[in-house]
């Protein structure tokens, strides 16, 4: 069965990987493999410089206006409806730090909200909400401590530490899974700007030496 981190690294979902090699139950599905190899998105830009663009840049956050908001999905914070840079990484935040309570209280269609239909690693996140939801289980703790975020290249560039977490069943505490600490990721969060508000448009992985 593929290994590794936590709800940081992307899920090899069924629909992408054709479901997992080993026996056990459907809980399965929340195991993790590389997020560099396993996401679907485009590869990111290898650059700490403010100046270079996306390779893959198809959104409207590369222009993000002085001013204007726009009315968000429910519970986006008003720091994070704003058409600029600040804006663009509060959203980013937001998102991410949806994803963790999404992990401690799986509930489907949030994270939905806040990501385009583009967003393939969006939609693996999701899967793995609706995934717990189904089989009755969740993640003991978040899963993802935002380290640092930033505007860089046209995109929020975000280090986040995995956290020591359990799958456990969300009745009985058991642990079904133990997912340990692991190394530090870099995400390249592309975000478009639309008529109600910032979504996730991407996420790609960079590597580490490039923060």
């Amino acid at each position: 069965m593929a290994a590794t981190a936590t709800l940081l690294a992307v899920l090899a979902a069924a629909g992408c990987s054709g479901g997992s090699s080993g026996g056990g139950s459907s809980s399965t599905a929340s195991h993790r493999t590389n997020p560099g190899t396993s996401s679907g998105e485009p590869a990111p830009p290898q650059t700490s410089t403010s100046s270079s663009a996306t390779a893959t840049s198809p959104s409207s956050s590369a222009t993000p206006s002085s001013s204007g908001t726009a009315a968000g999905a429910p519970g986006v914070p008003d720091a994070a409806r704003q058409h600029t840079e600040a804006g663009a990484v509060a959203f980013a935040r937001h998102y991410w730090d949806t994803v963790n309570k999404t992990a401690v209280e799986p509930k489907v269609d949030v994270l939905e909200k806040l990501a385009t239909d583009s967003c393939k690693t969006c939609r693996n996140f999701a899967e793995t909400v609706r995934s717990n939801v189904q089989d009755g289980q969740k993640f003991s703790g978040p899963e993802g401590k935002i380290l640092e975020s930033e505007w860089r290249a046209n995109a929020v560039w975000m280090k986040i530490e995995p956290m020591d977490v359990d799958l456990i069943d969300a009745d009985t505490g058991a642990v079904v899974k133990h997912y340990p600490k692991d190394p530090v990721y870099i995400w390249v969060i592309d975000l478009r700007w639309t008529a109600a508000g910032w979504r996730v448009n991407s996420m790609q992985v960079a590597d580490s030496s490039s923060w």
